[in-house]
C-alpha cells in the first residue's frame, strides 16, 4: 500500500470520526433540549393558571436538571448561549418568587427558544465546520 494510499485512508477515518461524533453530539443536545422545554411547559402551564407553589416546585426541577445538563451541555455548546440560559433561569426564579405571571410567561418564551437554538447552532453543518 502506496504511502498516499495510507493518508486517504487516514484522512477519510478522521472524517468519519468527526462526522459520527457530530452526530452523537447533535442528538445528545436535541434530546435534552427537548427535556428541559417539556419542564418549562409545565412551569409555564402552572404560572398561566397562578398556581405559584406548584409552579416554584415545578421550576424547581428544571434547576436541577439544568445543573446536570450543563456541566455537559459546557463541553458540547457555546458558552454565551449557556450563560444567556442561566441568567434567564435566574430571572425566572426571582420572578416566580415574586408572582410575576406576565414577566415569567415572557422570559419562559425567550428560555424556550434559547434552549431550542442550542441543538441548531451546533447542528454538523458545512457552514459551522467552515
Amino acid at each position: 500500500m502506496s504511502s498516499l494510499s495510507k493518508i486517504l485512508i487516514s484522512v477519510l477515518v478522521i472524517m468519519a470520526l468527526i462526522i459520527f461524533a457530530g452526530i452523537l453530539i447533535n442528538n445528545r443536545l436535541s434530546t435534552t433540549a427537548q427535556t428541559m422545554e417539556n419542564y418549562l411547559n409545565i412551569v409555564e402551564q402552572h404560572t398561566s393558571n397562578k398556581n405559584w407553589s406548584q409552579s416554584q416546585n415545578e421550576f424547581t426541577r428544571v434547576m436541577q436538571y439544568w445543573d446536570e445538563l450543563e456541566k455537559s451541555w459546557t463541553i458540547m455548546a457555546n458558552h454565551t448561549d449557556i450563560d444567556e440560559i442561566s441568567t434567564s433561569l435566574n430571572r425566572i426564579k426571582k420572578l416566580i418568587d415574586l408572582k410575576e405571571s406576565s414577566m415569567v410567561l415572557s422570559e419562559l418564551y425567550v428560555l424556550k427558544e434559547l434552549v431550542r437554538n442550542v441543538p441548531q447552532k451546533e447542528k454538523l453543518t458545512l457552514n459551522n465546520i467552515l
